[in-house]
């Protein structure tokens, strides 16, 4: 194009859309064999994530069931109620870290957050009921120390309260209890005459 003369057409060749289109149709064909290659791939990756993800809620359950075993192990030997109470609060509150690690993957630790709280509530529950058997043995041991008590000194009204104030025993074993005193109470009225007058 020179300023002042006129363009002349000299029929110069351009290419035809197929090749013009050449190297978009290559790249096409080659993205679509990328892209066959890429989906077992891609498929291969799913499955191991799939595979490491199991593996690591299989370990966390594991670790929270033995860690919740010699938990319960432990608190046979505190013979305060109130206390494996509190001691199961703390011991919950130590347990998480071991479901909530910044190194799991998102699908696990939403699982985990789930399966956690399944577990902590099964673990208070255990607790609890470990708990309440635990009370009730030792008010049946402190009401059986005070009917003792209360058989050897021949006090009928304290033998009396000591039942009465027990909401563990049925009505058969309270008459078992009383007709038990009444056979102690006369043995040692027996042994009080005897020793009086051999």
């Amino acid at each position: 194009d020179v300023p002042g003369l006129t363009p002349t057409r000299i029929n110069a060749p351009s290419p035809s859309a197929a090749a013009a289109s050449a190297p978009a149709q290559g790249l096409g064909e080659l993205a679509e064999g990328i892209a066959s290659v890429s989906r077992p791939f891609a498929q291969i990756s799913g499955q191991i994530q799939a595979a490491e993800n199991s593996r690591q809620l299989s370990e966390v359950r594991t670790q929270l069931d033995t860690a919740r075993t010699e938990h319960l192990i432990a608190l046979e030997s505190i013979q305060d109620p109130a206390a494996h109470l509190r001691l199961t609060d703390e011991f919950l509150q130590e347990s998480r870290q071991i479901a909530d690690r910044a190194d799991f993957s998102p699908a696990v630790r939403d699982r985990l957050a789930l399966d956690f709280d399944e577990w902590a509530t099964e673990t208070r529950n255990r607790v609890a009921a470990n708990t309440a058997n635990l009370a009730q043995k030792r008010a049946m041991q402190a009401t059986q120390n005070e009917l003792d008590a209360a058989s050897a000194t021949g006090n009928e009204a304290a033998f009396n309260q000591a039942l009465a104030d027990n909401p563990f025993l049925t009505p058969e074993e309270k008459d078992e209890l009383h007709a038990d005193f009444e056979v102690t109470r006369q043995h040692n009225t027996l042994n009080q005459v005897i020793d009086e007058d051999p």
